[in-house]
């Protein structure tokens, strides 16, 4: 800003400063998917895992705002552990690790990004529980659709960072243009399962 130059942001929102435009997902929308599958999944009924991410961020506390505004919402879906992993495969397969070891009985995890929810995966495999738990991550990364297609993982929500690419230069653009870019603009995201791996672009 004390440049002169005009800031764009995507996905992580600034926590000061002036921003011409920010470019999202309704995280939020993403938790709330997330606890909904899992819910349908289960019956409305189960003991629920969340793996959250860098806490500080605002896609963190607003995917697990969405998750948990789920689970409030019944009340037979019970959160035994909520632990911060940090967006970070390793250490969500050792946070997932204490958790197994802690809990006998898990029906659920929602890890709020992918990368967590494959270290979480690992540790789920090491203790032959992968059939008893239904995981569900967030991101669509390919690894993960794979594991969908697999079954070895339910669920995932796709955020395609493809179109967070194309919608902040298509701003940066139109301002350089002389035009007024969205000062937000939030992008669709969407569940996906086994029923539309395949359809689904990222």
């Amino acid at each position: 800003n004390e440049a002169g130059i005009p800031v764009f942001t995507m996905d992580r929102e600034a926590n000061g400063g002036e921003v011409v435009s920010h470019i999202g997902y309704d995280a939020i929308k993403s938790g709330k998917l997330a606890g909904q599958f899992l819910v349908d999944e289960l019956g409305g009924k189960g003991k629920i895992v969340e793996l959250q991410g860098i806490i500080g961020t605002n896609v963190a506390q607003n995917r697990s705002k969405g998750f948990n505004e789920v689970m409030d919402a019944n009340p037979d879906m019970e959160i035994v552990a909520c632990q911060v992993a940090d967006f970070d495969r390793a250490k969500a397969m050792s946070v997932m690790e204490n958790i197994l070891q802690a809990n006998p009985e898990i029906d659920g995890l929602y890890a709020a990004n992918d990368e967590m929810l494959l270290g979480a995966l690992e540790a789920i495999e090491a203790a032959g529980r992968t059939d008893k738990i239904v995981k569900c991550g967030c991101d669509a990364l390919d690894e993960t659709m794979d594991d969908i297609r697999n079954g070895s993982v339910e669920g995932t929500i796709a955020e395609p960072p493809f179109f967070l690419g194309k919608a902040i230069v298509e701003a940066a653009y139109k301002y350089l243009q002389g035009e007024t870019p969205e000062k937000t603009v939030i992008l669709d995201n969407q569940l996906v399962t086994k029923d539309n791996v395949d359809s689904i672009v990222t």
